[in-house]
């Protein structure tokens, strides 16, 4: 039976472009992009409708006067196979206004006297930069705390105090080795001169090709138990045209798997309070993460493509209600109180991910119910500390 095109044999190749909208060429050999939940809306933008008076009864001519499209899918949050690189979707981060940085090699040195439980007085040849390690691995590699590891929350480049997302059992001294592990860290940017785009190719059975041109967008994540993490992509881009077309070579074995968001493999905190349960800690449930860019289509004379000028990162975590003793997030939330908020999520290639808001702002708890637990799903504001640090997303 010919003229068929069945659905589910779907391909989707994306690349950066060097020059903005012009087709960067991507190949499924070298760009493929390993999907979910994936979809188009192959033309979008207003129409104009043109009545002309006439001498008779019927409906008037039809104008387009934008033309763009639009395509939303999911991958996993893992990282990529050799810590320090971009993972495979990295791309796509940048497309979304977001800078990419790469640390390639481990940063090692000896600690400078004055660490506590949960600070780090890095060496004095460290980063001078405020944030340059927030979501990086640290372990202590020698000397007194030999073996112990925790992630950047804060980053002082001044003093060189990197705040640990959890207490150290050993504090180490002035002697201990320190290694900050490579990693690939991904924050926003606001400057729409520098904010990057990419093209993208969607193949529908395999057969045929719609290109997307100038794509820009916004991302969001979830690491909800029960389920992978994922982030969701939504990207718009100019018509490249529709053409009988297939992709013969699809490489993804560039991607690791993602494990379960769950008991023993995820961590994270609130407001300085561990995701261990019991007494001394938290259980989560649900967290969701939303980059907040607004991407939008522009047509003026000299210029066609997609702008992203705003961006509102909020996000959403739900946590099992606990005694106001243990944590109270009512002062916290009716306090107007900021505070950091982390989650770490593993991968099968001993590799994780991490998401960081650093001044989160909560905005509002409720009273909810999850299998006869009483939970309180507490939705939040990523606030800028100095600016463009809202967030960070780091695949180490």
């Amino acid at each position: 039976m010919s003229g068929q095109i069945t659905r589910n044999n779907r391909v989707l190749v994306g690349k950066l472009e060097s020059t903005y909208g012009v087709d960067a060429n991507p190949t499924g050999a070298v760009n493929a992009i390993r999907v979910t939940d994936l979809s188009i809306k192959p033309v979008l933008g207003n129409q104009k409708r043109i009545n002309y008076i006439r001498g008779f009864l019927g409906i008037g001519r039809n104008v387009r006067t934008e033309l763009y499209r639009s395509i939303t899918f999911k991958v996993d949050m893992v990282s990529a196979l050799t810590p320090g690189q971009a993972p495979p979707y990295g791309f796509i981060l940048r497309a979304c206004g977001m800078a990419e940085t790469l640390l390639a090699a481990a940063v090692t040195g000896t600690l400078q006297a004055g660490s506590t439980a949960t600070t780090l007085k890095l060496p004095a040849a460290a980063s001078a930069i405020n944030g340059a390690y927030i979501g990086a691995k640290s372990r202590i590699t020698g000397g007194l705390g030999s073996g112990q590891a925790a992630s950047g929350i804060a980053y002082d480049g001044v003093s060189k105090i990197l705040t640990l997302d959890r207490p150290l059992a050993t504090v180490p001294d002035g002697t201990s080795a320190v290694s900050i592990d490579p990693f690939a860290r991904y924050n926003p940017i606001s400057d729409l001169g520098t904010m990057e785009a990419a093209t993208f190719y969607y193949y529908t059975g395999n057969k045929v090709r719609h290109k997307l041109l100038g794509c820009r967008g916004n991302a969001k994540w979830d690491a909800s138990s029960k389920d992978t993490g994922f982030i969701e992509f939504e990207m718009f881009g100019l018509y490249g045209g529709v053409a009988d077309a297939s992709e013969a070579s699809v490489v993804t074995t560039n991607w690791v798997d993602p494990w379960e968001v769950g008991f023993g493999r995820t961590y994270g905190q609130f407001f300085g309070k561990q995701f261990t349960g019991g007494a001394t800690g938290l259980q989560m449930g649900k967290f969701s993460l939303d980059l907040g860019h607004k991407p939008k289509y522009r047509s003026v004379v000299g210029f066609q493509g997609i702008n992203s000028t705003d961006r509102e990162s909020t996000g959403s975590i739900t946590l099992d209600a606990t005694l106001v003793a243990e944590q109270d997030i009512w002062a916290i939330v009716t306090g107007s109180t900021t505070g950091p908020i982390g989650i770490e999520q593993p991968d099968t290639n001993n590799g994780s991910v991490r998401l960081d808001v650093p001044k989160a702002d909560p905005t509002d708890a409720d009273d909810g119910d999850d299998e006869g637990i009483s939970i309180n799903n507490i939705p939040f504001d990523c606030m800028p500390v100095l600016g463009n640090d809202e967030l960070y997303y780091t695949c180490r």
